[in-house]
């Protein structure tokens, strides 16, 4: 993806990701077993978040996950990636 958008970056580590100021949000999509941790990570960064469901495998997860997004006034969006397609807007 880096090669097919001027100026874009590529990389696996997160930790640098999350240190950019410039970026805002990020989308995650990868094995549920790790959500939880990575969704309340990123939001503790100050950046939106949308993940794909599940964002977590407990309940306890989830009200942790809601009052990590209340105290960082972050935004967590979850849902299934291709309901936000714009194809799906197109009536």
């Amino acid at each position: 993806m880096a090669l097919r958008y001027k100026g874009a970056t590529g990389t696996d580590n997160l930790d640098m990701i999350l240190k950019d100021d410039e970026v805002k949000g990020v989308f995650l999509c990868s094995d549920p077993a790790v959500h939880f941790d990575l969704t309340k990570k990123i939001l503790l960064a100050n950046k939106s978040v949308f993940v794909e469901k599940p964002p977590c495998l407990t309940l306890d997860e989830l009200e942790e996950l809601k009052r990590t997004e209340e105290k960082t006034g972050q935004v967590c969006l979850v849902g299934l990636q291709k309901r936000y397609s714009n194809v799906y807007s197109i009536r």
